[in-house]
């Protein structure tokens, strides 16, 4: 009985033919974006044309990518040539090629990904060379394992099987780490793609000749069509956000790699998609511009000090979302917050933590204003001249320059020296800084899903921020923050460090001191806010400044960080109910009505432009006099 007849893999790809079953899956791929965007975000578009300009981008960028991969597999095949015909030499020499480029897929790695990031340090540069040659060599054997894979020729359920592998990472990957663009996450991309052209060649490859023939013209057919609804079609905001921000496994590869390539002016922002970019226009309002002075607030204010300094107590606990905590004040367990003033209408500067701690108590300030008489870069920089020992006990080593810090890996290690500290005598006066885990992850609280675990760890948080406040003397001044939220699948998002919607910017802020009324607070105070009411209760000023009328908040991820292969940032501003978000990499513009729109699930950008226009000259005026925050500084 003769052996059934198989295929290899490369006979399926190669040749006029592989190029159409590769657009096949290109094509299956562009579909699965939209159809995930439609079912997760069903407000995306605004209209029918808004959707099929986002398949057709879809589209394109994967024929794009597929033509790219195909071309250096035909590279590659000619170059095979040039090897011995005898068969274990060919072998041999093979290997060692697979080696070669799997050690240059590492060491490249560590060079332009994991040197310039700020977690380098997390493990010694040999055992980082040794793992990540150790995935490029992996990588590259499995690549040469798979191009010379030889299947039964009725290979239909490994097509169907392969088919659907590919399809679920592409899921995978868009729903959980939308907003992580040129992320590491764009690796398994390519092979998503790899995977689902081939499952097509196996699918199309027991057609009859009759049928390539016309598939191969409609391919081509609907390709052009693609093309040429990008050429001459006018976007609107939402095909605009829909194509840069809800894009694809293609789309991320290629912004990774060819997006700085198509930047007119270096701002980060390509010009040539859909014309000019608002940043092209004018240099100065690009956030990724050098910082300039703040205009008009050289004359300080004239605020009386007081000489009746109070020890001080800073209580920040990670990652509390504000409905977590008032889920827990409803449950009584904020019973020794009662005497607090609480301002519920606080929202956060950032949804790192370093980048919000940096604000608050370091120099990346929005509020530049002085007092006379009061000198210090910073809060923190203030209560050293003022004569106070500053000194963190952190789950986190914030980057700070306080007098002592002590790190500690657990809140009941940091609780158990809070109490310590509060209990020696003294005779400087102090300014205590203490960081709680809080609700970062890993959730490690009982409960069946992560939500619940989280708020399991909020509920114990709370128990142990109640232990530090009993051993606080009734005369010291209290602040406890919360310093970002956490987002469980709204806007399709998870954890934090990757948005600035109310989810991670609405965060606890409570102060108990005298001239502070308990109860709740409804003005609508930032972070600019929360230094001047940090000095006023400890008795430094007799009040503190008007509230300017915004909330801003900035997030940057640098190049390298958490795998990133290119940077990212996010700005936002808050004033009257009115929200924009900008993403200054990608041009796009988001505005919500928050007193009609709380979840901020509908953008008016296109809708209301002049409302736009007025919040968006303020923002970029905010970018500029706030800085570039440097995130290689910050943690999460």
């Amino acid at each position: 009985m003769s052996a059934a007849p198989h295929v290899d893999v490369l006979a399926v790809i190669q040749g006029r033919f592989g190029a159409v079953a590769g657009l096949c899956g290109a094509f299956l791929i562009a579909a699965t974006t939209v159809i995930e965007r439609m079912l997760v975000v069903p407000n995306l578009y605004d209209s029918a044309i808004d959707l099929l300009l986002h398949i057709s981008a879809e589209i394109v960028a994967g024929a794009l990518l597929w033509s790219c991969l195909w071309a250096g597999l035909q590279l590659a095949l000619w170059a095979a040539r040039l090897l011995p015909s005898e068969p274990r030499a060919r072998r041999r020499i093979a290997r060692g090629i697979c080696l070669l480029l799997g050690l240059a897929a590492g060491f490249g790695l560590f060079l332009f990904v994991v040197r310039p990031s700020s977690r380098v340090a997390s493990l010694p540069i040999p055992v980082w060379l040794a793992l990540l040659s150790f995935v490029g060599c992996a990588l590259s054997f499995s690549a040469f394992f798979l191009l010379n894979l030889r299947v039964p020729r009725r290979a239909g359920a490994v097509a169907v099987v392969l088919l659907g592998g590919a399809l679920w990472m592409h899921l995978f990957a868009l729903h959980r780490y939308l907003r992580h663009y040129g992320n590491l996450h764009s690796l398994v991309l390519v092979v998503t793609t790899v995977v689902a052209a081939v499952a097509c060649g196996f699918l199309l490859h027991g057609l009859r000749a009759k049928f390539r023939k016309p598939l191969e013209t409609a391919v081509a057919a609907l390709l052009v069509a693609c093309c040429l609804s990008l050429g001459f079609a006018t976007p609107s905001f939402s095909a605009r956000s829909a194509v840069l921000v809800w894009g694809g496994v293609a789309k991320r590869v290629l912004i990774a790699a060819a997006w700085p390539l198509l930047d007119r002016d270096g701002d980060g922002t390509p010009a040539v998609l859909w014309g000019i970019d608002p940043d092209d226009e004018d240099r100065l309002i690009s956030a990724l511009a050098p910082r300039r002075p703040p205009v008009g607030r050289e004359t300080p204010l004239s605020i009386p000090k007081l000489s009746s300094k109070r020890n001080l107590v800073w209580i920040v606990v990670d990652t509390v979302r504000l409905d977590s905590f008032e889920r827990v004040l409803a449950a009584g367990g904020g019973k020794s917050l009662q005497e607090f003033a609480y301002f519920a209408g606080y929202r956060s500067c950032s949804s790192r933590t370093g980048q919000v701690v940096s604000q608050l108590l370091g120099g990346d300030r929005c509020d530049r204003r002085t007092v006379e008489g009061l000198k210090g870069s910073s809060l923190l920089e203030t209560l050293k001249v003022e004569g106070y020992h500053t000194h963190l006990v952190g789950y986190f080593d914030l980057p700070l320059p306080f007098a002592t810090k002590e790190h500690l890996q657990h809140d009941d290690a940091v609780v158990a020296r809070a109490r310590e500290l509060l209990a020696e005598p003294r005779t400087q006066t102090q300014a205590f800084v203490f960081h709680l885990k809080g609700g970062h992850q890993p959730y490690d609280g009982p409960g069946a899903s992560e939500r619940a675990r989280y708020e399991a760890n909020i509920d114990a948080s709370f128990v142990r921020v109640a232990k530090i406040l009993e051993a606080v003397p009734r005369d010291w001044a209290v602040v406890l923050l919360g310093d970002h939220g956490e987002e469980f699948g709204e806007h399709t998002s998870h954890a934090h460090a990757t948005s600035l919607y109310q989810e991670v910017l609405r965060t606890p802020l409570l102060v108990r001191a005298p001239g502070f009324a308990a109860g709740r607070h409804q003005e609508a105070l930032g972070c600019p806010s929360v230094p001047w009411k940090t000095l006023v209760a400890a008795g430094i000023l007799e009040h503190e400044p008007d509230l300017l009328p915004f909330q801003y908040a900035a997030l940057d991820i640098a190049r390298g960080e958490f795998g990133y292969l290119r940077d990212s940032q996010l700005r936002s501003l808050e004033q009257n109910g009115t929200k924009v978000i900008w993403s200054p990499g990608l041009g796009i513009w988001e505005l919500y009505d928050l007193k009609s729109d709380p979840g901020e699930t509908r953008s008016l950008a296109a809708r209301e432009p002049e409302r736009l226009r007025k919040l968006a000259e303020k923002l970029t005026q905010l970018s500029l006099e706030c800085g570039h925050l440097d995130p290689a500084r910050h943690d999460d």
